[in-house]
């Protein structure tokens, strides 16, 4: 008998009584009290079974207006396209909704709707979507049962009975989102303990391992300042060697200056020694037209006693003087040899003096030589020391740099010291 067409003889609970569904869960099942608070029983199931030829005539439009929905949520969309297709999933849920009308509700069917409620957990799909979509399918089915030819009292029974299955259903799968749920949050609390314990342990570690590294970043600040110490030190050595060097520098340049001082004075007592000579040379002249003159003199005096004599008694006052003027020559020609002697040993002298003021000349070239050479060593020396005071002064700024980068380090440990305790803190509140 078709539900279609409008009864008269019997009452739709009556046909039922005929054809009972089937429920079987066993007296100690846990779901019974559950069935007894929405009043499901045999007699809803049997209401259901007689409507699933209705549904699997019209399941296709069900399974469209369901998918209709589905797509108004676009993460509903997102969760389709990466776990399935639709075409599959339609098929399987015109299955499910033809197994809920076979009027059968035992282990098989309940282990079934668990497994789909576990796949929904899984797959991230939000309660409030899947009670949303599963209220449009009832909504659906409720106005296919009001278009049947059915009494009031019997479309009243059949939607109730309808109610009562899509009811269970969604306990069913509540239960097992519950169930994921806690299991879930059990799993959740478990990583906590071991991250809480991980956390701890590798904290504890980390705060020892940045105490021992502090304590070597103190060590290392200590060693760079007494770095920074050395090389000021050694900022100050180069700026005295620099100021030794420069006065050097000024020493012989003074040197020099006065080595040409005693080159211009012995170029000088040359030309005067020279000057000497030639005089000495006109006095040997002069000393030799004197004992010239002297010899003359002598024979002169010679000839003038000769002819004294030869005159007599006459001529003796005139012997006494030529006497005497022969004595006069010969103390004159003595003298000028004694004159002579001297300008002859002062010739030598003079000669000796020459050759002194020319080793003097010579030994003084030489020194200023040497001066020049010695203040081109002296001028490397001050360059070089201008150098290595500009490598240090960039020494001493990097080694600067250097110990403000391990101040922050330092500081830097201590803040990783800090963040580790409170870390140890917050894992002991997780």
């Amino acid at each position: 008998m078709s539900l279609f067409k409008k009864r008269t003889s019997k009452k739709l609970n009556e046909e039922v009584e005929e054809g009972k569904g089937v429920l079987d869960l066993g007296d100690a099942s846990k779901f019974t009290r559950q069935m007894e608070l929405i009043h499901l029983s045999e007699t809803d199931l049997g209401l259901i079974n007689k409507m699933q030829p209705i549904i699997q005539t019209h399941s296709e439009q069900l399974v469209n207006q369901f998918y209709d929905n589905i797509y108004k949520e676009q993460s509903l969309i997102e969760i389709i396209e990466d776990y399935s297709t639709v075409e599959r999933l339609k098929g399987t849920l015109r299955v499910h909704i033809e197994e809920m009308f076979a009027g059968i509700i035992n282990e098989e069917y309940v282990a079934k709707r668990l497994r789909i409620a576990h796949v929904h957990v899984k797959i991230g799909l939000q309660t409030k979507w899947y009670m949303s979509a599963f209220q449009g399918l009832l909504l659906s089915i409720i106005q296919l049962v009001e278009k049947m030819e059915l009494t009031s009292r019997d479309c009243c029974l059949l939607i109730a009975a309808v109610t009562k299955i899509f009811s269970f259903e969604q306990q069913l799968v509540l239960e097992a989102y519950d169930t994921e749920i806690e299991t879930l949050k059990a799993r959740e609390e478990d990583k906590k303990q071991e991250i809480r314990g991980n956390v701890a342990t590798e904290t504890e570690t980390l705060a020892a391992i940045s105490e021992e590294t502090n304590a070597s970043f103190q060590e290392l600040i200590a060693q760079a300042e007494e770095v920074v110490e050395h090389a000021e030190k050694g900022q100050d050595f180069s700026l005295k060697a620099k100021e030794y060097a420069e006065n050097g520098k000024q020493f012989i340049n003074e040197q020099g200056e006065l080595m040409l001082t005693i080159v211009d004075s012995v170029a000088e007592i040359k030309q005067d020694v020279k000057s000497l000579l030639y005089v000495m040379d006109e006095m040997h002249e002069i000393t030799t037209i004197v004992t010239d003159i002297s010899s003359q003199t002598n024979l002169l005096s010679l000839n003038a006693a000769i002819e004294a004599a030869r005159a007599g008694e006459h001529g003796r006052g005139f012997s006494v003087v030529a006497e005497e003027v022969r004595k006069l020559s010969d103390q004159t020609r003595s003298s000028v040899e004694n004159v002579s002697q001297l300008i002859a040993n002062t010739n030598g002298q003079i000669d000796k003096l020459s050759e002194s003021l020319q080793e003097v000349s010579n030994t003084v070239q030489n020194g200023q030589s040497h001066m020049k050479a010695t203040e081109e060593h002296f001028e490397y020396i001050v360059g070089t020391m201008k150098d290595t005071m500009q490598q240090n002064q960039k020494i001493m700024e990097e080694i600067d740099g250097i110990v403000n980068v391990v101040h922050l380090l330092g500081k830097g440990f201590e803040e990783v010291a800090f963040t580790a305790e409170n870390l140890t803190s917050i894992a002991q509140d997780m």
